[in-house]
């Protein structure tokens, strides 16, 4: 597996997660759980995306 195609599965799984989170919470008004956790997975997949586009 390709670098890129590691980033893209990564980026996916981390939206599918957010998605879900985001869609309790509008539907079945239910809090969101671990923001700053997904933030920070976020962030990581932004580093690894920037380094790739670096190198």
């Amino acid at each position: 597996m390709s670098q890129l195609q590691g980033l893209e599965q990564a980026r996916d799984a981390l939206a599918g997660i957010i998605k879900g989170d985001l869609e309790a919470a509008a539907f079945q008004n239910t809090p969101v759980p671990n923001v700053a956790n997904a933030t920070t997975l976020c962030n990581f997949v932004v580093a690894d995306a920037s380094s790739l586009a670096g190198s």
